[in-house]
């Protein structure tokens, strides 16, 4: 398997770039886990780059934060990645709408998955019971985990997201059907607004 890259910047101004950041750290413990992980204020484009080039191509980068249709930011608010440095094998841009523009901007990019939506994060998984947390994990590393060992189909994609999302919803109808409604719906944005593009997709 590529080495991979695992991005994740925070900022002190933004609580969501922390639960960001905390699912971030939840692919270190993939089977084959991240060769590189920037992370906090570290996270720049510079940094993204160096790491890059020091694990070699092909490579996957992993990158999660506050995006655009254009970019995904870094800890300093400047677009760390963008179709000018797109250089990965595969590409899972865990960020608001990377799905929308960036993701067809970066040509380079064999397989890129995004999201067509603005996220919700506004929960705290530190608050969250601890069962609701786990399959929340579950969901979170779904797609980099079939990235990583090489999934190209987009159908076999969103299949395997929807299992995770489906087994999140149950145990919420079942235990919580009244709380947790942001949880709920980024969930359900996981799912209906994923996009996986690029010529290393398939159907």
């Amino acid at each position: 398997m590529i080495p991979w890259i695992v991005f994740a910047p925070t900022h002190d101004d933004r609580a969501d770039l922390d639960e960001a950041h905390w699912i971030a750290t939840l692919h270190q413990h993939l089977p084959t886990p991240p060769a590189e992980f920037i992370a906090r204020g570290a996270a720049t484009r510079s940094a993204l780059d160096v790491a890059v080039q020091k694990v070699g191509q092909p490579c996957g980068v992993a990158l999660f934060g506050h995006g655009t249709d254009e970019a995904v930011f870094g800890a300093d608010d400047q677009p760390a990645f963008d179709q000018h440095n797109a250089r990965a094998e595969w590409v899972h841009a865990f960020a608001c709408n990377t799905g929308r523009g960036l993701a067809e901007r970066c040509a380079g990019v064999q397989r890129f998955a995004g999201y067509t939506v603005s996220l919700l994060v506004g929960w705290e998984h530190g608050a969250l019971p601890e069962a609701l947390r786990t399959l929340m994990s579950e969901l979170f590393v779904t797609v980099t985990r079939a990235l990583v060992r090489g999934e190209r189909s987009r159908r076999a994609l969103k299949a395997e997201v929807s299992r995770a999302a489906d087994d999140l919803m149950d145990w919420l109808n079942a235990n919580a059907p009244d709380d947790f409604h942001q949880v709920a719906i980024l969930a359900s944005m996981l799912v209906d607004r994923l996009v996986f593009v690029g010529e290393g997709t398939t159907a």
